[in-house]
């Protein structure tokens, strides 16, 4: 009897594991991003973990440190602001961990303005999470806006109160834009304070709902000549998240098929698992995705046995398990 190769990407955990540095934290602050000013001018936002006084960027879009009337408006609270979405990306975040008094309620207020374009997709978020834990187990309360597209002025955001679980807590500003949408288009977020509030109650549950990845096939056809496509639901943590799908075929004799792109086209990979190539990125949603794996194919008498994942990266799927079994055929 053969053995499916398959639990080596778990025994892969121990050299996929990678630590992110977190801000230390103090009071809120820098809510007009007057710092670290500069020139009156516009510069991009460059990297990951870059700090504007006090703010940490994320690791996806491209975000723009704005000055005075730059892009279509004027900033909305003296003289900085920050922009999201440009050059036709979205997921970009821009996050703050500030000192909160466990039980006490906060309220979170700011501006946001369409910028350069006007589209009706755009949607701009503010979350707050339990110490830097931006996770759905950390969340607690959240509002997203359609940013108006009426003309180029600022509105106040939906208000944000939350109840502090502990000693620091993380504001995150969001670019939840779909895919592909907002091209030509921005926003910005101006004027954001958190203020401790002497009554009232939370916008949202602090306790979130958390779902868990899951994998089904949609298979048509006879068992000589099948068409196989396979469904991905992400788990909430991975809502928002830039991501990537990979796909297998292992077969009865040991030999790993991987599907590369999104044609029918299939390439024998090492049994190490370190060459699976891309199936397709996608921004993670609460929509079901549905890949077409393999059209018309006849795996007939080979014993394959068809897997799916997907990740931020093939180390991210491997790590966190997010891949599960779809389909066999004898």
């Amino acid at each position: 009897m053969s053995t499916s190769p398959l639990p080596r990407w778990i025994s892969l955990v121990a050299c996929a594991l990678f630590c992110a540095a977190q801000a230390q934290a103090a009071p809120f602050g820098n809510g007009s991003f007057e710092l670290p000013g500069g020139a009156t001018t516009t510069r991009t936002i460059i990297g990951s973990g870059e700090n504007l006084g006090g703010w940490v960027n994320g690791t996806q879009g491209t975000q723009v440190y704005q000055a005075g009337h730059t892009d279509n408006i004027e900033s909305q609270d003296e003289w900085f602001y920050v922009s999201f979405g440009h050059n036709g990306t979205t997921g970009g975040t821009l996050s703050q961990t500030f000192d909160t008094e466990v039980g006490a309620t906060y309220d979170v207020n700011y501006h946001i303005a369409p910028q350069q374009g006007l589209d009706p997709e755009q949607k701009a978020a503010a979350f707050v999470y339990d110490q830097a834990n931006t996770t759905s187990a950390g969340f607690l309360a959240g509002e997203i806006n359609d940013v108006g597209t009426s003309a180029f002025v600022w509105t106040r955001g939906k208000p944000v109160r939350f109840v502090a679980r502990s000693a620091q807590s993380t504001l995150m500003f969001q670019d939840l834009t779909p895919s592909g949408a907002g091209g030509g288009a921005n926003w910005g977020v101006d004027n954001v304070t958190v203020v401790k509030a002497t009554s009232g109650t939370p916008t949202t549950p602090t306790t979130p709902v958390v779902t868990a990845p899951s994998f089904t096939a949609t298979v048509s056809g006879q068992d000589f000549l099948q068409t196989v496509v396979g469904n991905i639901k992400v788990g909430s943590a991975d809502v928002g998240e830039a991501l990537q799908v990979y796909a297998l075929v292992v077969l009865r004799n040991g030999l790993i098929l991987a599907k590369s792109g999104t044609g029918n086209n299939w390439v024998l990979i090492s049994q190490n698992f370190l060459d699976v190539p891309v199936v397709q990125s996608f921004t993670g949603s609460a929509d079901t995705l549905s890949v077409p794996l393999y059209s018309a194919t006849n795996l007939k008498g080979l014993g394959a046995t068809v897997y799916i994942g997907y990740g931020k990266s093939l180390t991210d799927m491997i790590t966190t398990q997010k891949f599960g079994m779809l389909h066999s055929v004898e």
